[in-house]
């Protein structure tokens, strides 16, 4: 027997230690979830098993699509998270404990041979050790590991012996907001008494106060709103740890619903918190009525509908909140009573009640007991009101519930409608991404956000709908109807009879308050609030913003392919034309790009595009900026523009870069800080201030000049593993740089080299070396030398010279040479001049700047053209004086670039050979608005002028401290100094979008009054106003100026602009001044129209704002307008003046109906009456809020307080309603300001004589039709009277008006009001 076990014995032994080993170890090779393995083995890892089942089957998956056998990784299949850092936990084996770590990295969707690939981005990877647990049982711990926005690949590697092991999983970084947790706390006056209360889902939460706050915690969020029963949203503070803080809100008596919505920037969660408010004058939660079988609330001015006929009586049942002390017992017929009554004295007594349920509900400390909800219905019937002296039920009907519980009584009165027979709407719901079938979600109609302009909704009434035609208005007019259609009902819908599906279709944009009814509008309607925008977006594929693009300049493929889809434009089609703008130049086809697909977008929206990667562009080596943006049309037909922005950073992996390598100025607060971020994702404000350009070193013969006694140095590069810097040939900083991100703030170098700062990688980094000092005056020099991987160096040399002197020049500086030679009427003179007392410039003594006692500055004007002008200093100390020449040829050749600030102020400035004239009213000074809302004002101002380039529309290339204005590579070679002009202010200012149908026929002027203060003298941060400006500068850049600093003149003035003399004269109507201005419609281009001369080839627009100003002529229209049967002059020319808009992409609408709105603008405008729409409105519909590419709320403002346009109905003008001709004469009259005849027998004879259905004309308005009609500015239609030999016409005063019969009433009237255009124009 024991000779037969052993074998036994034997067999079981080594099965048990086969079963150690990992599955796969013999018998074929050892795979974890590499691409290559189509093994099809269950097991999900090898090596590194995390506890995580969800997590250790992404073990499996490929990162190469198609391949057989295997998933590729998706959204669907990735374990994912919402937080930005996960701990991993799991069994390892075959590795040793002490090898153990994690590689993070993020992946990057591309292309290769038509398949889809995921890669690593080499730029965005981080390694972390793994520890292994103290327990000793092969479990390890790898906590806190950062994850990347999107799919990372998280590597588990470890050595054992000399063979490195590992296992690959796939997480999906979701930066969906969640909720940590919400607060509720009473406010009560005084401050006394506050209570506060946790707000969880599910929880019954009680307050005692009206007004509340609510606070809270959320993660991966940006956004906190919540909205109270449906009503107003309010937005919350945020701060960094995702606290949030809501302002007070009021709740109404018994049950709120708060619905908040959390929000990033591109994701959001919407939840619900029910709250209690124990009001001890409306204590109910509940109340509802049943009449017959029909069951409603009456609570908050419901106003309930019954339809149900025969009834007499009512029931009541309800929920009420009571105070827990107001008895020892709890609510009943023996501890309480319920009495019902109204106006019919004939009621049934007593009233029994009961009980059905009733809980207990503790206060904020979570154990004192303070409120009883009760559920109860009364038994007894209610009689109804009658009919007074009748036997008729009355159709508004009032109950009335008093309660009493121990010492605490209450009481409600409530009202409903019984309307028998009537076809009645119980609830309305939103059907969410319904198409057939049964319903599976819905939510409330009223208060919904709508996805589409087409949606469902489903109606249930108290009795069967059968054919009953549903019939719905947008209020408050209720003249436009929405277009609804009922869903035949099928039997897999499962709806009862009572129950009908509706589609609507077109819904119009915006909040609407839509009124729904059967029958008549008197029939028992319901009104529910819906809310739809319409939602367009520029999805890219391939690239992601903040991406790092590698790049061998080395391949045969020098480009980058941007892949993408337009999604959900309505403006798709032939017509369809999105603009493309890289680096702030906007592309054209084939000269810039190429489509590797045909068409950008085809007719799914869908493209894809090749940019080249050179030197010259579009696509550079470091920082790019590619924006991407179209117009779409909402379902109203309202213009929006859809904009996308990537920078995308692209590095040469053949070489190192060095874009920057400059000493600046030792603050003497605070540096700006190095923060652990992507490069990319710096500020243009931040990068401003590491790398700062400042008047302190002046960059001259390729050096730097500087009477500084300390400096910092700072380095911007890239494509490097190591960077030193020599001081003459000692070694005085070196770093290595790894692939992963690294942040080192005030590090102390190493063998007493400088302190330093650092962030950054390999591929781009940025260096500061802190406090470099000169121990006398001389000559500092610095190489920088890179080395990338393969031992390549770059290298850079930098001089800093510190001169001993009583004084520097800071500026102006040389331009050519040694010689100071400008083409501008004035320099700007900066002097730094210790311990002097006074600084005198030819007699004209220069300023003390506030944030410097050595520094003095003045704008020296009036240069004698093409002459050397020899400008005298005098610099006064105590003790002795400083005399001096500065020698400025200023040569008076107009062209880009050319500058002439006037010498003083004056009502007119004639300038560039008289192609620019200004004028202004005698007494007009310059102001600017504080934050306090006080004006300041500006009477010494020295208006500039200038000649703009038109890319960027950079006024002067160098400025008068020698700093290039632009772009390291635009000037000079040499150019270190320079001020960069971002792409996105370039990008705008070279946008078509507005002007894409004009050609420029003048060059772009620049016209600017300077800034005004920053805060007060006096005051910390304080900055001094300055005469005229170029729009890029030391002090800002243009459309970036705090509001408080923008001046505009206090009075209209006039601007005449001289336009290219070889355009004929009968294209006058269509020629137009367009304004790019930092006041209104700040950083785009918008028409503003002008009279035209054309013998003397100019034009005039009123003068309010300072900017570019450029003349342009229509080129090119739309096709309803060219194809336009008679008003083709008439659109075009209102067009080019900006008086009348296109209302679709692709379609001017010259034959949509013109509404009151966008004629009140068109006379505003056209009229140039100037705006006056400050402080409160005249309208309730018409608000700052509202907004059309008809009409604008200042136009109409301005109508309403210059007494052109009322409102149809008090306080309401209804602006999107078509007008009628009557109207437009009243319009019309008053903005002339007509002398109108008297209102009695004899005009309505004159009228009668004119019109055959002046009878139809309103009362109001028959001395405005008279006297527009004899003006000739309005006629009537001629009709043929059987019999009659005489012509006869007809007003039509009720008829409304397309926009081309709009435009030629508009042509005549302002033909006969203003010089806009020739009387010839027809």
């Amino acid at each position: 027997m024991q000779q037969k076990k052993r074998p036994l014995v034997w067999i079981m032994l080594v099965t048990m230690v086969l079963s150690l080993f990992p599955q796969g170890l013999f018998g074929g090779a050892v795979a974890s979830a590499a691409d290559g393995d189509t093994t099809g083995s269950n097991a999900y890892s090898t090596y590194f098993t995390p506890d995580i089942k969800a997590l250790r089957e992404t073990s499996v998956l490929s990162l190469i699509d198609k391949v057989t056998g295997k998933a590729f990784l998706s959204r669907s299949n990735a374990y994912t998270t919402t937080t930005s850092t996960i701990s991993i936990s799991g069994s390892y084996s075959f590795v040793s404990k002490d090898t153990m770590k994690v590689k993070v990295e993020q992946l990057n969707s591309t292309m290769d041979g038509g398949v889809s690939k995921w890669v690593p981005d080499a730029t965005k990877s981080i390694t972390t050790a793994v520890t292994a647990d103290s327990s000793g049982n092969n479990k390890f711990n790898a906590n806190n590991l950062t994850l990347f926005p999107g799919f990372n690949k998280i590597t588990f590697l470890g050595v054992q012996g000399s063979v490195e092991r590992s296992d690959t999983f796939y997480i999906l970084y979701d930066q969906a907001p969640y909720i940590e947790n919400f607060k509720i706390s009473t406010v009560v006056s005084g401050g006394t008494g506050n209570a506060t209360y946790d707000l969880n889902a599910g929880s019954e939460t009680v307050v005692n106060t009206e007004r509340v706050s609510i606070q809270g915690k959320v993660q991966n969020a940006t956004q906190v709103t919540v909205t109270v029963n449906g009503g107003d949203s309010f937005d919350s503070s945020m701060l960094q740890d995702g606290s949030f803080f809501l302002p007070q809100l009021k709740l109404t008596a018994g049950m709120n619903t708060l619905k908040f919505k959390i929000s990033s920037a591109s994701n959001s969660i919407e939840t619900e918190r029910s709250v209690y408010y124990f009001d001890k004058n409306q204590p109910f939660t509940k109340l509802d009525v049943t009449v017959g079988t029909e069951t409603q609330s009456i609570l908050n001015e419901a106003n309930p509908n019954f339809t149900e006929t025969g009834q007499t009586q009512g029931k009541i049942k309800g929920q009420v909140l009571l105070p827990y002390s107001a008895s020892n017992s709890d609510f009943s017929p023996t501890n309480g009573s319920i009495v019902i009554s109204n106006s019919n004295l004939n009621q049934t007594t007593p009233i029994v009640f009961r009980v059905t349920d009733s809980i207990t509900i503790a206060g904020a400390d979570g154990l004192s007991l303070e409120y009883r909800l009760v559920d109860f219905e009364v038994d007894t019937a209610f009689n109804m009101e009658m009919v007074d002296g009748g036997t008729d039920v009355k159709k508004n009907q009032e109950v009335k519930v008093n309660l009493t519980y121990g010492n605490f009584s209450t009481g409600f009165v409530g009202g409903y409608i019984y309307s028998p027979g009537s076809q009645d709407i119980l609830n309305m719901y939103y059907l969410p991404d319904y198409a057939s079938g049964p319903v599976e979600s819905k939510t409330k109609l009223d208060g919904s956000r709508v996805k589409s302009d087409t949606f469902f909704i489903l109606v249930e009434s108290s009795k069967p709908i059968n054919s009953a035609t549903l019939i719905g208005e947008y209020l408050p007019t209720g003249v436009t109807k929405l277009k609804i259609d009922a869903v035949p009902t099928t039997s897999n819908m499962a709806l009862t009879a009572n129950q009908q599906i509706y589609k609507i279709t077109g819904f119009v944009s915006g909040e609407q308050q839509v009124r729904f009814y059967y029958g008549k509008p008197t029939d028992l309607p319901k009104v529910a609030k819906i809310s739809y925008s319409s939602v367009s977006s520029i999805y890219v594929e391939n690239l992601q913003d903040g991406q790092t693009y590698s790049f061998d300049s080395k391949s045969k493929e020098q480009t980058m392919v941007v892949t993408g889809k337009f999604i959900g434009f309505k403006t798709l089609g032939t017509n369809f034309t999105p603009e493309l703008v890289v680096n702030g130049k906007v592309l054209k086809k084939d000269t810039d790009y190429v489509e590797v697909t045909t068409g950008f977008p085809n007719d799914t929206g869908d493209f894809s595009i090749k940019l080249k990667v050179l030197k010259e562009g579009p696509i550079v080596y470091g920082e790019n900026t590619i924006v991407i943006r179209a117009v779409d049309e909402d379902a109203n037909k309202q213009l929006t523009t859809i904009t996308t922005t990537l920078r995308i950073n692209v590095i040469d992996t053949n070489q190192s870069t060095i874009k920057t390598f400059m000493p600046t100025l030792v603050p003497k607060d605070s540096r700006q800080p190095f923060v652990d971020k992507a490069l990319t994702s710096y500020t243009q404000d931040e990068l401003k201030k590491i790398f700062a350009v400042t008047p302190e070193f002046a960059f001259k013969e390729d050096k730097y000049v500087t009477s500084e006694e300390s400096y910092d140095l700072v380095v911007n590069g890239g494509g490097a593993q190591i960077a030193n810097v020599y001081f003459g040939s000692k070694l005085v900083f070196t770093h290595t740089q790894a692939t992963d991100r690294v942040l080192e703030t005030n590090k102390p170098g190493n063998d007493g080299l400088p302190t330093y700062d650092f962030v950054g990688n390999e591929n781009q980094f940025f260096i500061r070396i802190q406090n470099q000092k000169f121990d006398a005056p001389g000559t500092h020099v610095y190489t920088l030398e890179l080395i990338n991987r393969t031992g390549a160096r770059t290298t850079q040399r930098l001089e800093i010279v510190r001169e001993p002197s009583s004084y520097r020049i800071l500026a102006p500086q040389p331009t050519v040479g040694d010689k100071i030679v400008v083409n501008k009427n004035f320099v700007r003179f900066d002097i730094e001049a210790e311990g002097a007392t006074q600084v005198v410039i030819d007699k004209q003594p220069a300023v003390k700047r506030t944030d410097s006692n050595s520094r003095f500055v003045l704008d020296y004007v009036g240069l004698k053209p093409d002459k050397n002008n020899a400008i005298k200093i005098q610099i006064t100390r105590p003790g002795g004086t400083i005399n001096d020449t500065v020698n400025v040829f200023y040569t008076s050749t107009i062209t880009t670039d050319t500058q002439y600030m006037a010498p003083k102020v004056a009502n007119k400035y004639t300038v560039f050979n008289k192609k620019v004239q200004l004028s202004m009213p005698k007494g007009t000074v310059l102001q600017s608005t504080t934050v306090r809302n006080m004006t300041k004002f500006y009477p010494d101002n020295k208006i500039l002028f200038g000649i703009a380039d038109p890319d960027k529309g950079i006024v002067e290339r160098k400025n008068d401290y020698g700093n290039w204005i632009g772009s390291p590579d635009e000037g000079s070679e040499n150019a270190q100094s320079f001020i960069t002009v971002s792409p996105e202010l370039s990008g705008l200012f070279s946008s078509t979008l507005n002007t894409n149908n004009f050609t420029p026929i003048s060059e772009i002027y620049w016209i600017h009054g300077g800034i005004g203060e920053l805060g007060d003298k006096g005051e910390s941060g304080y900055s001094a106003g300055t005469n005229g400006l170029s729009p890029y500068s030391l002090e800002g850049n243009f459309t970036q100026y705090a509001a408080e600093r923008v001046l505009t003149p206090s009075l209209r003035g006039s601007l005449t602009i001289t336009y290219d003399p070889s355009i004929v004269d009968d294209v006058g109507s269509t020629i137009t001044v367009f304004r790019y201005s930092d006041k209104t419609n700040v950083g785009k281009w918008v028409p503003i129209g002008g009279i035209v001369d054309t013998k003397s080839h100019t034009i005039t627009v009123p003068f309010d704002e300072f900017g570019y100003y450029k003349v342009m002529k229509l080129s090119r229209s739309y096709p309803d307008i060219t194809n336009h049967p008679w008003a083709r002059n008439l659109l075009n020319a209102l067009y080019s003046k900006g008086i009348m808009n296109p209302l679709r992409a692709s379609s001017f609408g010259a034959d949509d109906q013109t509404t009151r709105g966008e004629f009140a603008t068109l006379l505003v405008k056209g009229l140039d009456i100037p705006l006056n729409y400050a402080n409160q409105q005249t309208f309730q519909d018409v608000s700052t809020n509202t907004k059309s590419d008809r009409w604008t709320y200042e136009a109409i403002e301005t109508a309403a307080r210059a007494g052109i346009v009322q409102g149809l109905s008090d306080g309401y003008f209804q602006p999107e309603m078509p007008i009628t001709r009557e109207q437009a004469s009243v319009m019309i009259a008053r903005a002339m300001n007509s002398k109108l005849a008297t209102n009695d027998s004899k005009l309505a004879a004159t009228l009668g004589k004119s019109f055959l259905d002046s009878g139809s004309i309103e009362y109001y308005a028959r001395p405005a039709v008279l006297a527009v009609t004899k003006a000739k500015i309005m006629e009537g239609s001629p009709v043929t009277v059987p019999g009659s030999t005489k012509q006869q016409f007809q007003f039509n005063p009720k008829g409304n008006m397309t926009r081309a019969e709009a435009a030629k009433i508009a042509v005549e009237l302002l033909k006969k009001s203003t010089k806009l255009f020739p009387k010839n124009l027809s």
